[in-house]
């Protein structure tokens, strides 16, 4: 009984070490510090804040434009009008996503994923 225990947990553990290589394992193009290009526009010039992972910068100006090289960022872009509308463009080897909302705007980058939201 003791063997049979053993040999299920060992193959357990290996299975769950098998499973979560996987992702990196099989991946055609591996995200590892590309560079992305972050554009802030808007259609009349907006002054905004930015928070990076936690880091506040205030009073910059649209259009802003900056290169990031990480793998993981958390932004929040607020312009000083709530009611202004801020336009994010997110650009890498892979493609670009882009968005316009009012008001407070997220954006995600995590593995190569890149999500953008509107408040």
């Amino acid at each position: 009984m003791k063997k049979i225990i053993i040999l299920v947990f060992f193959t357990l553990i290996i299975s769950l070490s098998f499973w979560s290589c996987k992702s990196n394992l099989n991946s055609d193009k591996p995200f590892i510090n590309k560079e992305k290009t972050i554009k802030i526009s808007s259609k009349k010039p907006v002054e905004f804040s930015m928070v990076l992972n936690g880091k506040l910068t205030e009073n910059l100006k649209t259009p802003y434009k900056f290169k990031f090289s990480e793998d993981f960022g958390y932004f929040v872009f607020k312009p000083k009008d709530i009611n202004d509308f801020l336009e994010v463009d997110v650009t890498d080897s892979n493609g670009s996503i882009n968005s316009y909302y009012d008001g407070v705007s997220l954006l995600n980058i995590e593995n190569g994923t890149m999500r953008v939201f509107g408040m």
